[in-house]
């Protein structure tokens, strides 16, 4: 995965710590500029903070044309970035109501996600549950 395209990396990057990110844009200002994400380092932090505020992150054809990614960030108990929950479809059978309800269940299941790491459940029976909870069909 491209780090600075599609929701899944963005979301994670834009939870990564301050002097993480400041490393990161002196070793990758053109990348970063290429990508939309600023073209100085105001402009570039700017942009990860709103992505962190937002707690959520949606691109659009950003990695694969007519899909549109939705991501929750995923973070240990001392709230260190670990990875992140995406969710994917194509944008063509897709619309604003639908994006906005996947956007929910995509948090709740980032938190969820959170919190039986927290508690000690294996990855099989967290999987398992968040299916029965959101009634997804494998």
């Amino acid at each position: 995965m491209p780090l600075f395209r599609g929701a899944t990396s963005k979301i994670i990057l834009a939870n990564f710590a301050r002097r993480e990110l400041t490393t990161l844009f002196a070793a990758k200002a053109k990348e970063i500029a290429a990508a939309g994400l600023g073209r100085s380092w105001e402009q570039f932090g700017a942009e990860m903070k709103i992505l962190r505020r937002a707690g959520i992150c949606v691109t659009r054809g950003e990695i694969d044309s007519d899909r549109v990614g939705i991501a929750a960030p995923i973070f240990d108990a001392d709230r260190t970035i670990l990875g992140s929950l995406t969710f994917v479809l194509r944008q063509s059978r897709t619309n604003d109501k639908v994006i906005d309800r996947l956007i929910l269940l995509t948090i709740a299941g980032a938190r969820e996600i959170e919190h039986a790491m927290a508690i000690g459940i294996p990855a099989a029976e967290r999987s398992a549950r968040l299916r029965r909870k959101h009634k997804i069909v494998s």
